[in-house]
């Protein structure tokens, strides 16, 4: 994501890099996928139910795996705090095509690469991505052992309608991950995503543990930090960016 957000247009860097964005709708229809392949392997009897799944692990691990080796370009900010502007240049113009590899955008990640003050900014996205797994969206990973427990008779087909209908819900958010400010986005999501956490529809009380008080609380402390440590950056150049964050930690 970060050779895709330095060499993205402001206005559309959002919709390519967030986790409500392209990059999350591919995720989600991942987990929609796995989900149909399980429904697929359930009735099979012998132990190819579970060879053919992990040997269709294997196969996306090696395509992502080629795709790294053979696809994707050199981190354009590295090229240019390694010197190699040049190099830096023909990555940004043909990721961008000529139209979009302006000169601004050059002198935009030329500078950045430039600057020393990136161990905070680590953590903080450290942070952010520990907390996105601390929401409980993962639970669908387990759907098919936790959906027993309330007494669901086939586990695997509310595995695949629920993963269907997250793939739908992430719709609305590649809409307004583009139109609201993303600092917005992410406090309302959070607080959003703990209220229902906490009131959990009587599921609690099936599965026999209190797993929504655990995320819902993981969910009120990402939106606090959110709120406290990330800068607004709808709209603004990366070089913007990199000074409200310097000016954020003096």
């Amino acid at each position: 994501m970060g050779g895709i957000s330095e060499s993205s247009p402001a206005n559309i860097r959002e919709l390519l890099v967030s986790t409500d964005s392209g990059y999350e709708m591919s995720v989600k229809l991942g987990v929609l996928t796995a989900s149909l392949v399980n429904l697929g392997m359930e009735t099979l009897p012998s132990s190819a139910a579970w060879r053919i799944t992990m040997g269709l692990d294997f196969l996306w691990a090696s395509l992502m795996l080629l795709g790294l080796v053979f696809v994707v370009l050199e981190s354009p900010k590295y090229l240019f705090a390694t010197g190699q502007r040049e190099k830096a240049t023909a990555v940004i113009a043909g990721l961008m095509g000529p139209a979009g590899g302006k000169v601004e955008r050059f002198d935009e990640l030329e500078g950045l690469a430039q600057n020393g003050q990136i161990w905070p900014r680590i953590l903080l996205a450290t942070r952010i991505l520990s907390f996105q797994q601390l929401t409980g969206v993962n639970f669908f990973y387990y759907g098919t052992s936790i959906f027993t427990g309330p007494g669901i008779s086939n586990s695997y087909i509310t595995q695949v309608i629920l993963s269907l209908f997250n793939v739908l819900c992430t719709i609305p958010g590649l809409y307004f991950a583009q139109r609201l400010p993303r600092k917005r986005c992410l406090v309302l999501g959070a607080l959003w995503m703990a209220l229902f956490l906490v009131l959990r529809p009587a599921i609690t009380a099936r599965i026999d543990y209190a797993y929504g008080y655990v995320f819902g609380g993981c969910c009120l402390l990402m939106a606090l930090m959110v709120q406290l440590c990330l800068v607004e950056s709808q709209g603004r150049t990366m070089e913007g960016i990199d000074v409200m964050y310097n000016e954020k930690m003096q």
